[in-house]
């Protein structure tokens, strides 16, 4: 159930992005469109992390639970609650002092739309942006309680609901600040959604505040910050190289990198949702001492991974550059070699980042997210100082290189902890045998 509702997140998600980019420009224009693009930053930032207080939650809340300290759980429920309150207010108080501070000339010189419209969108985005990190404390609930699906699900119908009201606000001939207004709806109705059905389930774990303790906070300041280090590595690898190589090579050389990496990301999305619904009860069988069990759910991820990453990264060397031509109509061409490097970079990544999401639900994550965060620096570097004579290529390298690495640093963990491989091979040729094993009964049936 875990691994269907995060493919059907997952699906949703693409979905969405492929559709608001044209009704959005379509309906808007660019100007309009461009000025959104830079309003929902913040919120899409927080999107992707929750600061990372509401993720070191969850592990710990994840452990305690399995250990039956739940007390000790509420506690660390509230201690996030307190810092994410905070947080909260941060982001008000920032929003609200751009709203009232920003000067009209420097809205104007953006766009045509009245400044009153853009302050009243600046203010219904930060009480957005305040609800993602509600929401954020949410899902540490239904996770650590084994109810990722029910969690995911929630998540996805408040993804798909604000995003039809912005979608039918822009149809509608209406503008920015009512597609703000609109996502804000959305969110609330999601956290209400999510705080009624999380009151149900009466698991004694509720966003609080009056049983947080000084000690849990600064406990879990290190796992959060080697947390949100994750999502800012993976941004500066992702988005940052876009920039950088548009600096160094020009503007032109960008399209063919983007279509190429777009493509190598899309076998990792789907190996990400094998691995997600699984990191609540691989931190359970590693609470417990359970070496057989925590070998075990490696063993299915990084063979998951091997297998939908060595497949993906296969029709990329073959077919990459075929397919990026017939995906933008022959407007961008990719050269075969740059999509060879790709391929390398789809290999290594599409293994690295799943088997990575085991050391975070463990609270290792520590372990490689500042490597994640000095190697996206570095790589920034080498593409601008090799974009003007490689291209586009350059970024190509320059990710390979980061994927590879990462790779290599987190298989070393998983080599000192989680078994040896004579150990992974019994384990998985066990796991085939019985999946054949059930596959003939049931053709039997």
């Amino acid at each position: 159930m875990g691994i269907g509702a995060n493919l059907l997140d997952r699906a949703v998600g693409v979905a969405l992005q492929l559709a608001l980019v044209p009704i959005l420009a379509a309906h808007w224009g660019l100007e309009r469109y461009g000025l959104w693009g830079m309003l929902i930053a913040l919120p899409a930032i927080l999107l992707l992390s929750d600061l990372g207080f509401a993720t070191a939650a969850t592990v710990r809340m994840t452990l305690q639970i399995a250990k039956g300290q739940r007390e000790a759980a509420l506690v660390t429920m509230h201690s996030a609650s307190q810092v994410v309150l905070v947080a909260a207010a941060v982001v008000a108080a920032l929003g609200s002092a751009a709203a009232a501070f920003l000067p009209d000339a420097a809205i104007e010189s953006l766009s045509a739309i009245a400044p009153g419209d853009v302050r009243g969108a600046i203010l219904a985005l930060t009480g957005y942006s305040a609800l993602i990190l509600a929401q954020g404390l949410l899902q540490a609930v239904f996770r650590s309680n084994h109810h990722f699906a029910t969690g995911s699900l929630i998540s996805t119908g408040t993804l798909l609901l604000e995003n039809a009201l912005l979608i039918g606000v822009a149809i509608s001939g209406m503008a920015i600040l009512a597609g703000s207004l609109a996502l804000l709806l959305g969110r609330l109705t999601g956290v209400a959604l999510a705080v009624a059905t999380a009151a149900r389930m009466r698991t004694g774990i509720l966003p609080g505040l009056h049983k947080a303790d000084a000690a849990t906070r600064r406990e879990l300041t290190g796992p959060a910050l080697a947390a949100m280090a994750i999502p800012l590595g993976l941004s500066l690898v992702l988005q940052g190289q876009v920039i950088v190589l548009g600096i160094a090579a020009g503007a032109a050389a960008v399209p063919a990198f983007v279509a190429a990496r777009t493509l190598s990301r899309l076998g990792l999305q789907v190996a990400q949702a094998l691995s997600h619904p699984l990191m609540p009860e691989f931190a359970t069988v590693v609470a417990h001492g359970n070496r057989a069990g925590t070998v075990r759910y490696f063993v299915l991820v990084l063979g998951g991974a091997m297998a939908l990453a060595g497949s993906s990264a296969l029709l990329l060397a073959l077919g990459g550059s075929w397919m990026v031509s017939v995906w933008s109509g022959g407007h961008i061409a990719v050269p075969p070699q740059m999509m060879l490097i790709i391929a390398v970079s789809s290999l290594a990544g599409g293994i690295w980042n799943p088997v990575s999401n085991l050391m975070l639900a463990v609270n290792e994550h520590a372990r490689f997210a500042p490597a994640l965060l000095g190697l996206s620096g570095l790589g920034l570097m080498v593409t601008f100082v090799t974009g003007n004579l490689l291209g586009s290529s350059a970024a190509a390298i320059s990710m390979a290189g980061i994927d590879l690495a990462m790779l290599a640093i987190v298989m070393r963990f998983a080599l000192w902890n989680w078994g040896k491989p004579r150990e992974w091979v019994e384990v998985l040729s066990a796991i085939l045998k019985q999946t054949r094993q059930e596959l003939r009964r049931l053709a039997s049936r």
